[in-house]
């Protein structure tokens, strides 16, 4: 098997790799390659057809306000007739050790299965959930006054993005999206989206992206799918609660991805609303020191520990490393007593703040003392990471 990027003459057979996977027309798989970027495709063939292939998604992640350059994966997919033969850890893999030499030290994905991608690194590092909200429900308990509504423009795409980073750096986990994701955010696969903003004269304050779904039962009615909100201020999240609201008479109810708990909720007058599913998205870290490095860390902590890792697949992440934080960074080296023994994927889960020490030591996934345990939980510390975005 040969791992290489795509060829001429390779869209068709792919296509058909990822349509089997997947379970949509080979045909519209042109689409998906143009939204990715096919410079982004990477693939296993044997001799020269291609048998399985995902799409690399580059973009930025969030760590406690500063945003570390990533890797996305998506579209992971094997031709049907070639299941048993492992060939989507051997495609992973590669993709791994190419992600360490490009120098990046933090890979993302949603896991269609755990057991995969735990198989080569990955572990389960932060939650994503998806909300419904009846239509009736958005009811502001502040006032939305003064803000002017209007549809968004091509112009607005600047001001847009803009709003968005300035919350989504507050926000643990948040990805710090790049041309893909913002691209299924503007028009999300076989829906129309529409996006608004809510304007101080010339100023954006706030934004909503939705589409609409027919509901089966009822031909009259229809819910809106949002595929991103956000505002800077109360009154923008009561400007958006207003149109929402404005819409009752043709929707029923209104679904969107959130984090956890979207504190913006806790504006609405009454707190009804479900959560629809939770979903756990996985990484893997691919440069140690990198990842270390970039992510932000309390900025009150000051400490050094030394980890003893071990890495079957990326052998540079393998032996002892020294880290020493203060003032919201770190700085790490080669060496140290090895006062913590783990395996890189049980890094992941401390590393995005999705799991204390202490609870990994007790859980057997990390060795080390109590003491040590309790000084990660302080250098680590952070809220439950989490993301508004699917890829």
């Amino acid at each position: 098997m040969i791992y290489d990027s795509l060829r001429e003459g390779d869209e068709a057979e792919l296509s058909e790799v990822l349509a089997g996977s997947f379970g949509f027309p080979a045909s519209e798989a042109p689409d998906w390659f143009d939204r990715a970027g096919r410079d982004n495709l990477r693939l296993l063939r044997d001799g020269a057809t291609p048998v399985a292939g995902l799409m690399h998604i580059p973009m930025g992640q969030f760590f406690l306000g500063r945003s570390v350059p990533i890797m996305g994966i998506a579209g992971v997919g094997v031709a049907l007739h070639m299941r048993d033969r492992q060939l989507g850890k051997t495609l992973m893999l590669e993709c791994l050790r190419e992600i360490a030499e490009q120098g990046l030290g933090v890979s993302t994905l949603y896991p269609a299965t755990q057991t995969l991608y735990r198989s080569v690194g990955y572990e389960r590092a932060g939650m994503s959930s998806e909300l419904c909200v009846p239509i009736r429900e958005w009811q502001s308990s502040v006032p939305a006054d003064g803000l002017e509504v209007r549809p968004l423009i091509d112009d607005d795409a600047e001001a847009v993005q803009g709003l968005y980073r300035e919350i989504a750096q507050e926000k643990h986990g948040y990805l710090d999206r790049g041309p893909y994701v913002w691209g299924r955010v503007r028009q999300p696969r076989k829906r129309h989206t529409r996006g608004f903003g809510f304007f101080d004269g010339q100023t954006l304050e706030a934004y909503v992206y939705m589409s609409q779904t027919q509901r089966e039962a009822l031909a009259n009615l229809h819910d809106l799918w949002l595929s991103d909100l956000a505002a800077t201020s109360a009154r923008g999240y009561a400007a958006i609660f207003k149109f929402l609201r404005a819409q009752r008479s043709v929707v029923e109810n209104v679904e969107f991805r959130a984090g956890l708990n979207a504190p913006f909720l806790s504006l609405l007058r009454e707190n009804s609303f479900d959560h629809k599913c939770e979903i756990d998205w996985m990484v893997r870290v691919t440069r140690v020191e990198v990842a270390l490095e970039q992510r932000g860390y309390p900025e009150h902590v000051r400490g050094a520990v030394s980890f003893k890792l071990r890495d079957a697949i990326i052998p540079r992440n393998e032996g002892l490393w020294s880290v020493a934080v203060s003032e919201g960074r770190a700085h790490v080296e080669r060496g140290g007593r090895g006062e913590v023994s783990l395996d890189i994927s049980q890094l992941a889960p401390m590393y995005t703040g999705y799991l204390p020490a202490t609870t990994l030591r007790r859980l057997g996934m990390i060795e080390c003392e109590a003491r040590t345990a309790q000084l990660l939980d302080e250098i680590f510390r952070s809220p439950m990471p989490t993301i508004c975005d699917m890829f």
